[in-house]
């Protein structure tokens, strides 16, 4: 993403504007859920826009909005908690992108 490499990544392919989630179970053992999110620089779609929400046990605890050519580093807390929802919508497209999150991990 971004000219950088990541060695450990989770991404999700888009072509269409329906929102798309993933969920883990954190089973009260973790910290912090921390990652580089960004648009795939190996994307067809040099104008794609996603809105990225990410809730732990239902409750919203990130939003934000990401193009190609930006990462932003994130940090969620995610102390005593059971779940970990991540909900991404491509809200601008010409074509395919693929969504990254760099380097995802969640910490003790």
């Amino acid at each position: 993403m971004n000219g950088k490499i990541y060695q450990s990544s989770l991404s999700r392919f888009f072509n269409y504007d329906s929102p798309d989630a993933v969920e883990y179970n954190l089973s009260r053992k973790y910290k912090m859920f921390r990652a580089s999110l960004g648009v795939d620089d190996s994307s067809a779609d040099t104008t794609a826009q996603y809105d990225v929400r990410i809730y732990v046990d239902g409750v919203e605890r990130y939003r934000d909005e990401v193009g190609f050519g930006e990462v932003k580093d994130i940090a969620v807390p995610v102390s005593g908690k059971l779940r970990l929802r991540i909900v991404a919508t491509l809200v601008h497209s010409s074509g395919d992108s693929t969504l990254a999150l760099g380097n995802a991990r969640l910490e003790y």
